[in-house]
């Protein structure tokens, strides 16, 4: 529960700040931090990151909601490709996936 917090309230703000205005790539501090996170802690990382960042995550209030911008979507695809993300915290996220809106920058996931 205490990483699921973290992730949600420190990790994910820096995720959801790569919005498509400003569509820089991820830095690389940001990039090695999140891979770490994913090998030691998939579930929660799945859950907690990967999920909200791709299911059009609210934008400052709850009723407007952005799509995932190509960054989101460029760092969501390598850090599944390059941590081993356990089976079913992958089938949990392609099971998400399906409701996800899919735009030309989310085809790479």
């Amino acid at each position: 529960a205490r990483v699921s917090s973290f992730l949600l309230k420190f990790v994910l703000p820096s995720i959801v700040a790569l919005h498509p205005v400003k569509s820089r790539p991820a830095s690389r501090i940001l990039v090695n931090t999140l891979s770490l996170l994913v090998r030691d802690r998939p579930t929660e990382c799945v859950n907690s990151l990967l999920i909200p960042t791709l299911l059009c995550h609210p934008v400052r209030d709850a009723s407007t909601r952005e799509d995932p911008s190509k960054a989101q979507c460029e760092l969501v695809g390598r850090l599944v490709k390059t941590c081993n993300v356990p089976t079913i915290d992958l089938s949990q996220l392609v099971i998400e996936a399906v409701d996800m809106k899919w735009t030309e920058h989310s085809i790479v996931v």
